[in-house]
């Protein structure tokens, strides 16, 4: 099986989903393998603005969506956690590619694994519907995508979710982006002190290219069709990433025969996009 999948608009590639499992660096504990994730995320220009296995906390590559605190069958697993044991979320199957002038889009499923229990057992099943749109470029310094997700029973069991301050669609930000280079602007025109479990509808995470000068970012959306809209997002106070975080506001639960679909838009520029830019495209997202 092919390791990854690659969405490019001619020579420039845009992002690599990760579909085989990979494995950490030499000397890192192999829990901390994974695969179904996002990264690289690449600006117009090439710029990386995501990481994998970031040497303080190696469970955060890319974007990936992962739910902490937990409750199934009495027990309590914990799929963001890699290195704890008691759960993870895999790669399942590649259901659909396809590619056009308007737009390329992937379609896969993803699993949800308790491995709390003496043999593991199947908690969610997870489709991710990543569309790439063809819009902005080089010339307007930004591309834009969205990912689609829609979470549902794998049993007759619900998996409740009670109050947490973090779990949900996340991005880890790019190695060069260090607790004093990273910056953080909420649609509030909050930043990383003050923004923390704000309830913003979009959040740039910004800062150095490596390697080169210049900046890039990368701009998370929600859309008001998620549950708990604007929900709460985690902005963490000295490293490079963000959740939007539906526990932060107390218990919910995803019950059998009713499934969960929540919608983000991704916003990959390079420099720095206006405010106007960035609710320009939150709107054409949600309306």
């Amino acid at each position: 099986m092919d390791k990854s999948l690659v969405v490019r608009r001619g020579a420039a590639s845009i992002l690599r989903y990760n579909m085989g499992h990979i494995e950490p660096p030499a000397g890192v504990d192999a829990k901390y393998g994974r695969s179904a994730f996002i990264h690289p995320a690449w600006t117009p220009s090439g710029a990386v603005v995501t990481d994998q296995f970031p040497p303080d906390h190696l469970h955060q590559s890319g974007i990936f969506l992962a739910y902490t605190k937990t409750v199934f069958e009495g027990r309590e697993p914990n799929f963001w956690d890699l290195l704890g044991g008691k759960g993870r979320g895999r790669f399942a199957a590649l259901k659909r590619v396809v590619a056009g002038p308007v737009f390329a889009e992937f379609e896969v499923e993803h699993e949800h694994v308790d491995l709390t229990s003496a043999e593991e057992k199947l908690a969610l099943r997870e489709t991710w519907t990543v569309r790439v749109w063809n819009v902005g470029g080089p010339s307007d310094g930004f591309w834009v995508w969205d990912i689609t997700s829609t979470t549902r029973c794998a049993s007759a069991s619900p998996l409740k979710l009670p109050q947490y301050h973090y779990g949900g669609m996340a991005v880890r930000g790019g190695r060069a982006w260090t607790d004093k280079a990273v910056a953080f602007l909420t649609s509030e025109g909050l930043g990383r002190a003050n923004g923390n479990h704000s309830r913003p509808r979009w959040c740039d995470m910004s800062g150095p290219v490596a390697d080169r000068s210049g900046t890039a970012g990368i701009a998370l959306l929600t859309h008001p069709g998620n549950f708990r809209f604007p929900e709460p997002l985690r902005i963490h106070p000295s490293m490079p990433y963000m959740v939007y975080t539906p526990s932060q506001l107390g218990d919910w639960s995803i019950e059998p025969g009713a499934p969960r679909t929540s919608r983000y838009r991704w916003l990959v520029h390079d420099g720095a996009l206006s405010v106007a830019t960035m609710e320009r495209v939150w709107q054409a997202f949600a309306r």
